[in-house]
């Protein structure tokens, strides 16, 4: 009588080898797209509070009638302004000190750049009605009401400056 040989497997076969990398690479893309969207999201919203962060220090500068820089040594502070570039990519934004007597026109009020900064490169924003806005002293008041609508991708952040100076998120 002749006995039947017992084969024992050791390891895997190549079918198996495949499926586990086949799997890990499925799990391993989903996991990328979802850091970089994650990472995308965060860059956004440190960008939209940073822009957020300069209004509000441009109306805080405004009620306090701080002159920053040694601007308007000798005449009036008429108020900090927020002006947007978006010609360029990124989008610029920068406060200005605005300086000048009462008697005098608008046109002939000295505006100095005090910051500029940046939003996240490819973002956009539209804002209404025009492309920059003043805090006026000394209650730190708009002449009219101002909304910047921004995004990037499917990001999306609405802010409105209203006229009594409330700046709404």
């Amino acid at each position: 009588m002749r006995k039947a040989a017992l084969k024992i497997q050791k390891g895997f076969t190549i079918i198996e080898l495949v499926l586990v990398v086949g799997i890990i690479g499925v799990i391993s893309t989903f996991g990328f797209v979802a850091i970089d969207q994650f990472t995308s999201s965060k860059d956004f919203e440190s960008t939209t509070n940073n822009f957020v962060n300069m209004i509000y220090e441009a109306k805080s500068n405004t009620l306090s009638q701080v002159k920053l820089g040694g601007n308007c040594a000798a005449t009036n502070l008429i108020g900090y302004k927020i002006s947007v570039n978006t010609a360029v990519n990124p989008i610029s934004y920068t406060m200005s000190i605005v300086c000048g007597t009462d008697s005098e026109t608008p046109s002939s009020w000295t505006t100095t750049a005090i910051k500029t900064d940046y939003l996240t490169t490819d973002a956009s924003l539209d804002m209404v009605p025009t492309s920059s806005f003043m805090f006026e002293t000394p209650n730190a008041l708009v002449s009219e009401e101002y909304t910047m609508n921004l995004s990037f991708g499917s990001l999306n952040k609405t802010i409105v400056v209203a006229t009594a100076g409330a700046i709404l998120q």
